[in-house]
């Protein structure tokens, strides 16, 4: 097997236990007013694109939870 392929197999696992993880733990960060985008992108990078290299990577976004209601203590 070419090693860049060996190299993109290992990434790719490594990407499915992060995920399987990262499902498991969605709704106790979720109790912290932290919220995963369900958008999470892994891109492999074409073997053109550095001689001998095997890259990829994944994006993974996050919106927490912000109370902007008024508090005119703030405002003393």
């Amino acid at each position: 097997m070419e090693a860049r392929q060996e190299c993109m197999d290992i990434m790719r696992e490594l990407f499915r236990q992060f995920m399987s993880v990262l499902i498991q733990e969605k709704p106790r960060v979720e109790e912290e007013h932290i919220y995963l985008d369900p958008r999470i992108s892994f891109q492999e990078i074409d073997r053109h694109f550095l001689s001998g290299c095997a890259c990829a990577f994944f994006q993974v976004a996050t919106d927490v939870y912000t109370d902007l209601r008024y508090n005119q203590e703030e405002w003393d």
